[in-house]
């Protein structure tokens, strides 16, 4: 590769991150490459259908650890990346987990 193509490849933003996906009901996490242009809600969304898991309307979220409001899955990834670093970790927490 050339210094030239190195160096356009580093200005170009990525438009995928690796994330994990942790299902809080059993603490299995998987990883999962999600786009920049993914709002929080899709990415939750993902944890459902990778876990074989229902949602129901007492599940709670948590990014890196901390709650995640309903009101901020509009939020994108690369604001989510701005605010909080490249390692992402979605966790969506059953009411029946006990957690």
């Amino acid at each position: 590769m050339s210094m030239a193509e190195t160096e356009a490849k580093a200005a170009k933003p990525e438009k995928h991150i690796k994330v994990t996906l942790v299902w809080g009901g059993t603490g299995e996490s998987k990883p999962a490459e999600v786009s920049v242009d993914d709002t929080a809600g899709q990415v939750f969304d993902l944890i459902f259908q990778r876990f074989n898991q229902q949602k129901s309307d007492q599940d709670t979220f948590e990014l890196d650890g901390e709650d995640f409001p309903r009101s901020r899955f509009g939020e994108t990834v690369e604001s989510l990346v701005e605010h909080q670093g490249k390692e992402l970790v979605f966790e969506v927490i059953p009411p029946t987990s006990g957690a």
